[in-house]
Parts: C-alpha cells; structure tokens; sequence
C-alpha cells in the first residue's frame, strides 16, 4: 500500500491510536501536573508564607498556567514517544511486531512530522511573552526535547546501552525528571527565591512513584518472559524487581507524608494496589496451579498503575484542603522555641525565613 509523504490525520490518529492513547496519557499529564504543582505550592506556601490576593494562606487551586502546563506535558509525552518508536525500530522487528512503524502503517517521514510539530508547538506555547514567564520553563522543555533526540543517537551506537537495562534506564530517565523540573520551576516562580531548593523532596517522590510503574511492567518470571525481551527481573531477578518497585512506591509516599501536615495518611491509601500486586505476583510463582503469563505480568503493571492514579488523585485532595491549621501549627512550635510571638492571623509575605530553618535544625 503506497503512503504519501505527507500524514494525514488519519494515520496520526492510527498512530497515536497504536501507541500513544489520547484519553490516556492526558489523564495521565492532568494528574501528574495538578499532583505536583498542588503539592509543592500548598505545601511552600504553608512553609513561607505566601499571601494570596485576600491576604491571608489559603488552599491551591488550578489556574492558566496549570492548564499550559498539562498541555505541554502531554505534547512533550507524545514527542518522547515518537523518539522511542523511532530509537526501538530494530528490537520492535523482533519483539514487537504490531508497532506502526514496523507494519508500515506510519513511515520515518510521518515520525520526523511528528516530532517538528509537537516539539514546535510545546515552545511556542512556553514562550516568555506568553506565559508572563521567565525563558527558564521554556529552555527546560528545549533541553528535553533535545535530550530525548540525543538518546537516539547514544543508543544506535552504543551496545552496551541497548542491552542493560539498568544503564539505559540511568540515562533515558531524564527526560521524565525533566518535565517535573519544568513544573517545580513554574511554580518556583510564582511562589518566589525563597522556594529554590524547598521542593526536591517532592521531585524526588514524584521521581519514585513511576519507577514503581516502569519496574513493574518490566518484571515477570522466567519462564513467562519472551525471548530477548529486555526486562528488570532478567538483571535484577524477579524477586529483585518486585521488591524494587515496591520499594520506590513506600519511598514515595513516605517523602510525601513528611512533606504534607494535613490529611497526611490520605497518600497511604495508594498503597494498597502495589502491596496487593506483589503478593499476587509472589503467589503465582509459589502456586502448581499458575495463572496465565499475561494475567501475572499485566496484573503486577495494572497493580502500579492503579498506585499512579491514587498517589495523583490522593495528593490533588491533600494540596486542595485549607491550609491554615498546618500554618497555625507552625507558628505554636516556633512560639514555644524562641522569640517574639507571631500573629498567626497575618500570615504575612516577609515570614522570619531563619526562624524556620532554625526550627528544622532542631
């Protein structure tokens, strides 16, 4: 069947059909970014006294940008996604060959489109002049895009790259940190310097709650595994890979319920799937009467993926609730260390920043 050079809107449809769910992953890029923005900005500003217009602390809520910045974590996803199609064209010959670009449903032609348009229309949109924004957000996302191109060119000539998994995680896993960046640095400029390094816990969490996901989905036992399948459990044993992603999903929550004052055992509730997952995942090796290779494998990936949905939506509540009992719990401690008292109901701008770190020291 002869393609035109040129895709149509159909074949982009086939193809984001065959690989990149439009309904998904931007559900997927609306829960991560109002989870992250909503937990750093609730939580800075309940540490540093940020006034909102009304003058006092008050709880997060979606804005503008909030919208431009889900956008441009669902263009930036799609981008990553055409790298990776464009990066697995040889091991997917093998391994997978449904994809599009095996079958000859998309061409490299239809890919380089692909990757011009959506990187193109991610900058234009993060441009200082309309975002009222620093270049900072936008030379973020530029790193990125460019980063995920350079990842095709270190993979094609390194061996070692393609076939250790560990290592090639160490090195494409940036691209994922760097759209987190991206949303702490636009909130960072919103909340003020004050907030420059208060928010890495989060990243860090955030960071750990998808590793949960990326282990999970490549962890099966031996004798459900294809052949030449690149997989965590073949590196690390399958014990070793479950108990990896397990590890990453407390290490998440953990950061999260230091960091959140109010409501702190909410993100808890997302551990249920994972912990639940693992068991199953441990049984089914244990068990004469095994399920099915795509049950098991799928079940310990559905299992993290649900922990992704309730880490997101368990955060978004927690950013969401008022704010003002943490702050009067704040001001009491650093009453009873030392110092004049402070007026809880001010709540203004120029918060004693070294009272704080005074009181973390501690």
């Amino acid at each position: 069947m002869h393609l035109s050079p040129w895709p149509s809107l159909n074949r982009l449809g086939s193809f984001m059909k065959s690989v990149y769910s439009p309904g998904l992953h931007f559900g997927f890029a609306l829960a991560w970014c109002l989870a992250l923005e909503g937990s750093l900005e609730s939580t800075l500003e309940s540490t540093f006294r940020v006034r909102r217009p009304n003058g006092a602390l008050s709880s997060w809520s979606p804005d503008r940008l909030s919208g431009l910045e889900v956008l441009s974590l669902f263009l930036v996803l799609f981008f990553l996604r055409a790298v990776d199609e464009w990066k697995d064209f040889e091991y997917d010959k093998k391994q997978n060959p449904h994809r599009p670009l095996v079958t000859g449903k998309s061409t490299f032609t239809d890919l380089y489109l692909y990757l011009f348009g959506a990187g193109s229309l991610v900058l234009m949109l993060n441009l200082p002049w309309l975002t009222g924004r620093s270049w900072i957000p936008f030379l973020i996302l530029a790193a990125d895009l460019l980063y995920g191109l350079f990842l095709i060119i270190v993979e094609k000539k390194s061996g070692l790259l393609r076939e250790n998994i560990l290592l090639n995680l160490l090195i494409t896993y940036p691209v994922n940190v760097g759209l987190s960046i991206y949303v702490y640095w636009m909130v960072h400029e919103k909340i003020g310097p004050a907030s420059s390094w208060s928010g890495l816990p989060i990243l860090g969490a955030f960071t750990f709650a998808f590793l949960n996901y990326e282990f999970a989905r490549k962890t099966c036992w031996p004798e459900h595994a294809p052949a030449g399948t690149r997989l965590y459990s073949s590196a690390l044993g399958p014990w070793g890979a479950a108990a990896a992603s397990l590890t990453f999903a407390f290490g998440a929550v953990g950061i999260m319920t230091y960091e959140f004052r109010v409501m702190r055992f909410l993100p808890w509730i997302s551990l249920i799937p994972p912990v639940l997952g693992s068991w199953h995942f441990s049984q089914d090796r244990c068990s004469q009467a095994r399920t099915s290779a795509a049950l098991a494998d799928n079940l310990l990936a559905s299992c993290s993926r649900l922990f992704l949905i309730l880490f997101y939506t368990t955060l978004i509540l927690c950013s969401l609730l008022p704010l003002s009992s943490y702050a009067d719990e704040t001001i009491m401690t650093l009453n009873s260390i030392k110092g004049p008292p402070i007026k809880p109901q001010k709540y203004e701008s120029d918060f004693p920043i070294h009272e704080y770190f005074a009181f973390q020291s501690l």
